[in-house]
């Protein structure tokens, strides 16, 4: 059930608070006595003479079987990898939290971070919050998984339904991959007779092998091996390689030669000079280059997990020096360094991954430094939950002003309350298109599966066949354990970051084509997945782009649960896109360019034309080169659904429409806004309309556009909304979109959409059992 914070609580003292988050909310005056049992504080458990052997079991004990408190997981996103995709194993940190919370089932939980769950597996640690388990639809963890992977987030059509579309011709066609995206993956150990070159590995021997597990041994301490040792020690393992060989009865191991180990240790003395003269060649480390340019750490505060740095001497020499200082730990540099840099002290902050979680510098209202942050990163992390990570460092709540993210943007499509400017979201390549794409490359590789996009043409040589040489090289691809001699895929090929970290060994050139041609793939299946309507475009926003929605009614159905009794509501929604003509002239009077303006189709249907209104889209090309017709690309404006998500070319334009002077578009604009309240395109542009001929209803074209949003207690009636969405099988409509809306009296609903054939039959099943049913009309 929707609510907003106006209605639900006390209102907070502090006016500037603009989040449910209380991180940059100044503590109440409120004071509190801990005691904590000195046996607790005494010595570290995991210590050789511990009497825990770790801190979990140490917590446990402190807690006790019946602790009924309170347990806050702090940046909780860390344990998300309890349920990790493809042969991972669980982290330690997932599995701990979810064995600290089945040991003290008494406990309050709570789940706080900034981070959310991009996909639902991420969620498996959240096992206190009652989507799955008992009394629940969902038995098992695995079970919702299920159900959100079958009622996946579909795109919504009455964005593009309107748009006409050119597809163009290829020879490789993609078939339905979309469609068989899923999160788990094949077995990527399939044997195959596809050999790229003539191979003479041996597992034995590769570095990326992984070893055999077994019991793991006590190990005893070693001291630091000489040259003299390793090199006896080779011999010896060559020795014994050669009499598992079988070389002969009568091998005897000879000792090496003094002149050889002489030779070697002074093979590594030429090799040190050499790496020492390469040194002074080789550019200085970009994070010490950086500090320096900035002022030094005099003006830099450094927020990373480095132990030391390199640094200027005032004679222009370098020297390497400790990060610690004389009264600031190591451990606490970083926390000291952060108020360095709010206090004003510092002008500058460079902040790592390895920080990158839990400080916050933006320009907060209780600290000296207010001044606007100029968020700079150097490198996009390929994940969207590391951006926001990053990005959430200087953008926070409580804040004079929001920073300037020139170079960033909005994150998702979803998310258009960041700072505007570009969309990053084409880096955000780690997830199940990506994965996707990842394991259709090296499937085609591989010759496991036809390519979907063509090898790059201008590629000398036998492309596939060199890039996996390459990686074999760098161990993506194996000898298969069960058909020796046969190369095979790794079992984590598709794991993203293993494979962009892979890649990186191989010749540059080389990395960048296969790089190139993965980024193409992906392209590929995203707009596949486009054309079919089965691209997740996230959560869909209504009321945030200049829609008017408006409510029409509501209808609750309270009904009992696991743990009590919640609503469940079903809204119905108006939502106005168009644009009237004075609208249009008010978009007119801001346009400068020569080809802005209005167009009229060189096409007549039905005794109308079509009237546009088209504005450029400013270009990131070098300005100075001119740009042709093909690349020069506009918004567009239409009468009934307003603006366009498909840009066109002036090239597009120039084929299908004419420039023209306002009053020679008026009267074609006017009539087709004025018919599109209640007049489908079909019927508008053809006469007449199939669907409603035959009694359905047809809301392609109209400016009008009528929601179902189901929302409140939304999973506990999931089995109700999937029967319902099922007894439609044969339709086109039983797909779910999660959708967010701001109606005009400043309602927040967040639920799912709901077709239209569906309504009266979810309003059935969901009466049956319900306590109590209210219906109210706007």
């Amino acid at each position: 059930m929707p609510r907003t914070k106006k209605v639900l609580g006390k209102k907070h003292p502090d006016p500037v608070v603009e989040t449910a988050s209380l991180s940059s909310v100044a503590p109440a005056d409120v004071w509190y006595k801990l005691s904590v049992p000195e046996e607790t504080i005494r010595g570290e458990s995991n210590s050789a003479g511990g009497k825990y052997k770790s801190r979990l079991k140490q917590l446990l004990q402190w807690c006790g079987q019946d602790f009924d408190g309170l347990i806050v997981f702090d940046e909780c996103h860390r344990a998300k990898n309890l349920c990790p995709v493809g042969s991972s194993k669980p982290t330690k940190t997932g599995l701990t939290v979810l064995e600290l919370q089945n040991k003290l089932p008494k406990a309050r939980v709570v789940y706080a971070s900034a981070t959310g769950a991009s996909e639902p597996r991420n969620m498996a640690y959240m096992v206190r919050l009652g989507l799955w388990g008992e009394g629940t639809p969902f038995p098992e963890f695995a079970d919702f998984i299920s159900a959100a992977a079958v009622r996946a987030v579909k795109r919504n059509k009455w964005s593009t339904s309107d748009s006409e579309h050119d597809s163009d011709g290829s020879n490789y066609e993609l078939s339905d991959i979309e469609s068989e995206i899923s999160e788990e993956h094949s077995d990527s150990n399939m044997s195959s007779d596809f050999n790229p070159f003539n191979s003479g590995s041996d597992s034995d021997d590769d570095p990326w092998s992984r070893k055999k597990k077994g019991k793991k041994q006590k190990k005893s301490p070693k001291k630091r091996a000489s040259t003299q040792d390793k090199l006896s020690l080779l011999l010896s393992q060559k020795t014994n390689k050669a009499k598992t060989n079988g070389a002969g009865a009568n091998f005897k191991p000879t000792a090496p030669p003094m002149d050889a180990i002489e030779r070697a240790c002074s093979m590594k003395e030429e090799l040190l000079a050499a790496i020492e003269r390469l040194g002074e060649r080789l550019p200085p480390n970009t994070l010490d280059q950086l500090i320096d340019e900035l002022g030094g750490p005099e003006n830099v505060a450094e927020m990373t997990g480095r132990k030391g740095r390199v640094v200027q001497t005032e004679d222009g020499g370098i020297q390497y020096e400790s990060r610690s200082e004389q009264d600031v730990p190591l451990e606490t540099l970083n926390l000291t360094e952060k108020q360095r840099f709010m206090d004003g002290e510092k002008d500058v902050a460079i902040i790592s991954e390895a920080a990158s979680s839990g400080i916050s510098l933006q320009s907060d209202r209780r600290v000296k430094n207010q001044r606007r942050r100029v968020h700079i990163t150097l490198e996009l992390p390929w994940s969207a939950d590391r951006a926001i990570q990053q990005f959430g460092r200087t953008h926070r709540s409580n804040q004079v002003n929001a920073p300037e993210l020139e170079s960033l943007g909005a994150l998702t499509h979803g998310d258009r309350r960041a700072t505007e400017t570009r969309d990053l979201s084409q880096f955000n390549i780690d997830n199940k298109y990506g994965r996707s794409a990842l394991e259709a490359t090296m499937k085609a590789i591989m010759g496991y599966e036809q390519p979907l996009v063509a090898p790059p043409r201008d590629y000398k040589g036998d492309f596939f066949k060199d890039v996996a040489a390459a990686l074999v090289g760098v161990g993506l691809i194996v000898n298969s354990e069960n058909m020796p001699g046969v190369l095979s895929l790794d079992k984590d090929y598709n794991n993203m970051s293993k494979f962009l970290n892979r890649i990186l060994g191989m010749p540059v050139e080389l990395q960048n084509r296969l790089f190139r041609y993965f980024t193409d793939t992906l392209a590929a299946i995203v707009t596949s997945a486009k054309r079919s309507g089965r691209f997740d475009l996230g959560i869909l926003d209504l009321g945030a782009g200049g829609e008017v929605v408006k409510r029409v009614r509501t209808m609750m159905f309270l009904r009992k649960h696991a743990t009590g009794t919640a609503p469940t509501e079903l809204h119905t929604v108006h939502v106005e896109r168009g644009m009237s003509w004075p609208e249009a002239l008010e978009k007119l009077s801001e346009l400068v360019g020569e080809n802005e303006g209005f167009w009229l189709s060189h096409q007549v249907r039905n005794g109308k034309h079509t009237a546009i209104l088209a504005v450029a889209v400013e270009s990131s090309n070098n300005k100075t080169k001119k740009e042709s017709k093909k690349e020069q690309m506009f918004s567009v404006y239409r009468p009934n659904t307003g603006l366009q998500f498909r840009q066109e070319s002036l090239a597009e334009l120039e084929k299908k429409y004419k420039k023209v002077e306002s009053a020679d578009a008026e009267e074609a604009w006017i009539q087709q806004y004025d018919a599109s309240v209640n007049t489908c395109s079909h019927a508008y542009w053809r006469g007449n309309c199939r669907n409603v001929s035959i009694g359905h209803d047809c809301e392609v074209g109209l400016r009008r556009r009528t929601y179902n949003v189901v929302s409140g207690s939304v999973l506990s009636v999931w089995s109700r909304v999937e029967g319902v969405l099922a007894s439609k099988i044969g339709s086109q409509n039983n797909k779910m979109q999660v959708i967010r809306l701001r109606t005009k009296d400043d309602l927040k609903v967040v639920g799912t959409l709901i077709p239209k054939n569906c309504v009266d039959a979810l309003i059935e099943a969901l009466s049956s059992d319900a306590e109590k049913t209210e219906e109210k009309t706007f």
